[in-house]
This record gives C-alpha cells, structure tokens and sequence, in this order.
C-alpha cells in the first residue's frame, strides 16, 4: 500500500504540476497520460500472467522453476517495449490528429507522448520484477523502487518544467522528461537491489540457458486474456476523455482533476487488488481451494474499511483533495459534484476490483475477460447515450463508473460461485 502511494505520486505529479502551467497543458498530459497507460497494461498483463504462475510456484515450494519464469517474462516484456515505443512515436500523433477536437491539446499531447515514450523500456523491466517480488510474496522492495521513482519525479518536474536551478524552463516537455528519468531511475533500483541482495542466486534469475516455448506459452496463454481486458478496461477510459473533450476544454480539465482525484482515493485498493492475484493463487498451489472465499471475505473486509476512511477525509475536505490537482478555484468548485459520484463510485471499487481480481488469480484469465469486455461495451453504450444524444452534464458522464463497477461485481462474483475455476489447471 505505502508501494503504491508513491507510485501513485508519479503518475499524477506531472498533471498537478502542469495545473500551474495552464489548462490546455494539464488536458494534454491527461490524455498522453492515458493513452501511454493503455499501452503500458500490455506489459501490466505480462506481468500479471508471470506473477500468477511465480505464486503459484511458490505455493506448490517448487523455487527452481521461478527463474525461468522470470527470464521468459522479462524477455517477452523487452520485445513489446519496443513495439510499443513504435506504437507512441508513430501510430499515436496519426490516431490523436484525427480524433480529437482542439488542435493546441493535440500539439501538447504529442510533445508530451514523444519524451515520454522512451520510459516504456524501463516500465517494462520494472513490471517484470515488480510481478517477481509480488509473485514471492516480498513486497517491501516494491515501496523502495517507488519512493525513488516518486522522488526523482517530483525534483525533476520542479525543475524542468518551471525552469528552476539552471535548467530551461520547458512545460510539458520537461514532466515526461522527469517522468521517463523516473521510470528509469526505478528499474535500476529493482536491478541492484536483486544483483547485492542475491536474490538472483536463490531463484536463479538472469539465467537465460534457453528459449523455453512452455514457459512462454504459459505466461501468453494467461496473459493474453489479461491484455486484453486491460486493453478493453484503459482504452475505454481513454474513451472516456476523448468523448469528454469533445464536450469543451474546461469540461476535460474537470475531468482531469476527477481522474487525479479518483486515483489518489483508489491507491490504496489497488494494493489489495495486487495482493488478491498472488494469495489467490499461492493457496490454490497448496491445495486449500476450500480457503478462496474466507480468503477474499477478509480482503473485502480491509478494503471497505481503508475506502471509508478515505471517502469520509475526502467529503470533509474537498477543496484540499481537489487542490492536489490545481489552483483555479473556478475549477475546484465546478468538480465538487463530479467528485460526490466518484466517491460512490470508489466503494464499488472496493470490493468489484477484488472480486475480479479474484477470478484472474484462479486463472480463469479468460473469463475475466469477457467480463470486463461486457462491463466496458455497457460504460461505453452508456456514455454514448448521455454525453453524444442527451448532451448531459460531466458528472453525469462519470455516473458511468458506478455503473461499470456495478456489473462488475456481479458478474465476477456468479462466476466465482460457480466453482468452474476449480478444474483449471496452470
């Protein structure tokens, strides 16, 4: 949890930055930020796929086959970075010119994709080895590599987008150079720390002896349905912001300060979520199937009491919470109402993300797929009906997400009841 505080800081540090430049900076890190997200979940879903089977390894004590786990993954995480570096540079200036509306927001949001693209080399080794330490149960690595990456963030951004200490003063050119420095800065961490603790000596990491197509198969075999259904989940959020900015500028500069928000109030979810994969998996590799529900009911548990306390600090100071994002007080008031639903919203999250996370740690990969895929064409019928054809207010058009975690919850929860996860095999 404390981990992803400060991975948290990261991703929204260059928007709350930006919030002091202008609005049109802010809008375009907003989208880049979810667009380059939506291309990092493919290596996200890699990763997951590694870890369920390093877990499930673990639980079974077979430690020798981790490290060939380890090296397929880091090796196929290697080969999508550089499809996906292609993919930014490339693809994405075509897709944003044809899409979206303001012509300055597209200017900003491809100076702000072309520096950031080169972090997805350094993503994508860090998830390998974030999946490892989660995979084995040793976590505290991970609140490490992510107070260095949030930290190196901060001073840069200070730095270089305001032209502070000598440096140039270069907007939101120098977030996603602060970023990528970031990124780069935490796989390094993950690298050394594995390298002097030696724990590359007791999994046997970094072997490489072969190209082992088992190992390979079986991590795309689980991942990719997890691709996809990040690829469903993030790109219909990129959606989202690109329908929400056809609305106006200052409708998606509330958006933005929404998402920010939104993030800040989930972080600490996010880590029971991660968490449910591996203990899902780890107890199902010890033959204890019959402990899933107690295990998740205590989950559930911790999670709804860490969302209260935050939903309630969030009512009781929403001026503050919505500042962390900007200092227009224009803007602040006019997101109050949108924050009201993202608060509903966020105890859904609570436990419809753990029930989901759940169905993927069984590794029924591809039933939580298709869930998310029905959960997203029904978030996105729904946003097309208010927003394009009723011409609603943006807090309606949040309204969406209550609604997506909604189904989300039932649908995992009839299939985890189901017990048709009890017959697979990883």
């Amino acid at each position: 949890m404390i981990g992803s505080v400060a991975q948290t800081a990261l991703n929204i540090t260059d928007t709350a930055f930006l919030g002091r430049v202008g609005e049109i900076e802010m809008d375009a890190s907003s989208i880049g930020g979810v667009l380059y997200f939506v291309l990092v979940m493919i290596g996200m879903a890699l990763g997951i796929g590694s870890q369920i089977m390093i877990a499930r390894k673990s639980g079974e004590k077979k430690e020798n086959e981790i490290g060939s786990i380890f090296d397929q993954s880091l090796l196929l995480m290697i080969i999508f970075s550089i499809l996906i570096f292609f993919i930014i540079e490339y693809v994405s200036p075509v897709f944003l010119g044809n899409y979206l509306k303001s012509k300055e927001v597209i200017n900003q949001t491809n100076l702000f994709l072309h520096y950031r693209a080169f972090g997805i080399f350094f993503v994508m080794i860090a998830v390998a080895y974030r999946s490892f330490y989660v995979g084995i149960a040793e976590t505290r690595i991970i609140t490490y590599s992510s107070f260095v990456m949030a930290g190196v963030n901060i001073i840069l951004d200070y730095f270089l987008i305001f032209g502070k200490g000598g440096f140039p003063k270069m907007g939101i050119e120098g977030a996603a150079i602060a970023s990528s420095t970031a990124e780069l800065c935490g796989a390094m961490y993950y690298i050394f720390y594995t390298y002097f603790k030696r724990v590359n000596v007791r999994f046997l990491l970094l072997r490489f002896n072969e190209f082992n197509k088992k190992s390979i198969a079986k991590i795309l075999n689980l991942s990719a349905p997890i691709m996809l259904q990040h690829l469903f989940s993030m790109g219909g959020w990129f959606i989202f912001f690109m329908v929400i900015e056809r609305m106006g500028e200052h409708e998606l500069a509330i958006s933005t300060v929404i998402r920010n928000t939104l993030i800040v109030i989930m972080m600490p979810i996010w880590s029971y979520f991660t968490a449910t994969n591996s203990m899902v998996s780890n107890i199902i590799g010890q033959g204890r199937s019959d402990h899933v529900f107690p295990l998740l009911k205590k989950i559930i548990s911790f999670s709804i009491i860490t969302i209260i306390i935050i939903i309630t600090a969030t009512l009781l100071f929403p001026d503050f919470i919505l500042g962390i994002s900007t200092s227009d007080m224009n803007l602040i008031h006019d997101s109050r109402n949108s924050l009201m639903v993202i608060c509903i919203a966020s105890f859904m999250f609570s436990y419809s993300s753990i029930l989901l996370s759940a169905v993927s740690g069984t590794g029924a990969t591809k039933a939580a797929m298709i869930i998310e895929f029905l959960t997203i064409f029904i978030y996105l019928g729904y946003l097309y009906m208010v927003v394009t054809k009723l011409k609603s207010t943006v807090e309606v058009a949040w309204c969406a997400e209550i609604l997506y975690w909604l189904l989300m919850s039932i649908m995992s929860f009839i299939y985890l009841k189901s017990n048709r996860w009890k017959s697979i095999k990883i």
